[in-house]
This record gives C-alpha cells, structure tokens and sequence, in this order.
C-alpha cells in the first residue's frame, strides 16, 4: 500500500476543528504509515485554547521526536497571557528557536490598549537589536497605537 503525502494529511487536519477529531486523524495517518510533521503537529497546537492543553502537546511532539518549530512558540505565545510572554520568548531561545517577527508582533500586539508609542518602539528596539527587523505588522501595531494616543 502507497503512503500518503504528508501534505495531503495536513491538508486534511486542517479541515478539522476540534482537536479530538484531529487526534483521530493523526492516528489514522500513523497506521497508513505516515509520522506526523511539525506542520501536523503545529495544527493540532492551533486548534488547543489553552496554554496547559498546548504545552502537554509540545510534549507529545517532542517525545514523538519532533522539535517545537518558531510556528510552535508561536502558537503557544498566542494563547499566553501578556505576563508569560517574556516567559515563553525565554524558553524559546533556551530550547534553541530564535523569537522571529511573529514572536515579537504578537509580544507588541499583546501590549496594553493604554501603551505608549515609546513602549511599543522600546520593544521594536528589542527587536531589532536581536536581529528581527520590524516588519509591516510592527509599524502597523506602533501606528495604531500613536492613533489610540492621538483619541485621548
């Protein structure tokens, strides 16, 4: 019997929602002969609300020998509060994944509707010092946040 492209069970996981039914396919992927990839596992992440649920899966991945990838901190960064982002960026240089534009756009994003322009350059300046440029969601993120300033 052929494998199936991994692609093709992505793309499959993907249709799925809830990640018990996600879980079923991974299972069903593994007895037609096919391991799961970061990207699979990373959809199974996308579809966990909390950040208890995701990390208990970052374990699974690991122990199926698959390394969390940026996407993975990501995910994990979406669902943490503004308090545990640091802490997560922390790991994730620890576990040897460099924070990449969507790791310090979601810090930036997460910052308080109250930030000042200056706060949100400060961690741009963070950003940029660690290599990551500014992209068009952090200039976009520091505008809104000059317009919001701009309303009081």
């Amino acid at each position: 019997k052929a494998k199936s492209p991994i692609v093709a069970w992505n793309i499959l996981l993907k249709a799925k929602e809830d990640p018990q039914q996600i879980r079923r396919v991974m299972e069903e992927m593994r007895a037609a002969g096919n391991t799961p990839n970061a990207a699979s596992w990373n959809i199974l992440l996308k579809a966990c609300a909390a950040p208890a649920e995701i990390r208990a899966v970052m374990l699974e991945m690991r122990a199926a020998g698959v390394p969390p990838s940026s996407g993975t901190w990501n995910t994990l960064m979406h669902a943490s509060t503004q308090g545990d982002m640091r802490g997560v960026m922390a790991e994730m240089r620890a576990s040897g994944v460099a924070p990449d534009a969507t790791t310090w756009n979601t810090l930036l994003s997460a910052s308080p509707a109250a930030a000042s322009p200056e706060q949100v350059r400060g961690v741009m300046a963070e950003m940029t010092a660690e290599g990551v440029l500014p992209d068009t969601v952090s200039w976009n993120i520091l505008m809104s946040c000059w317009k919001q300033g701009a309303q009081m």
